[in-house]
């Protein structure tokens, strides 16, 4: 189960229950546990998008070798992180007394 509405959890204890309850859609996430877990995967993903659109393409347009590589690590953080992620919304619904 989640921390009872309305209390708080810090960012390491937020990141350690994502990854702990990484798909049980029951129970109760805190306002600062949903966005301190928003927060770290922001953190992640914009470096890497800003990575992958530098502009160091070749010279047809394509994307340059490091750019190739990035994407595929993009898209496979993205893969793995959608379940939690749907995950902790619904149990952020729930804290708020609505329906997942």
């Amino acid at each position: 189960m989640g921390p009872q509405p309305g209390v708080h959890v810090g960012f390491g204890a937020a990141i350690k229950r994502y990854y702990a309850e990484y798909v049980h859609f029951s129970g109760r996430a805190s306002r600062s546990e949903h966005r301190w877990v928003a927060l770290c995967l922001a953190l992640i993903y914009l470096p890497l998008e800003l990575l992958i659109s530098y502009p160091g393409t070749e010279p047809s347009g394509g994307l340059n070798v490091l750019g190739g590589v990035l994407s595929f690590v993009y898209f496979g953080f993205m893969l793995a992180h959608f379940i939690p992620s749907l995950a902790i919304g619904i149990r952020r619904l729930h804290d708020v007394n609505l329906s997942g």
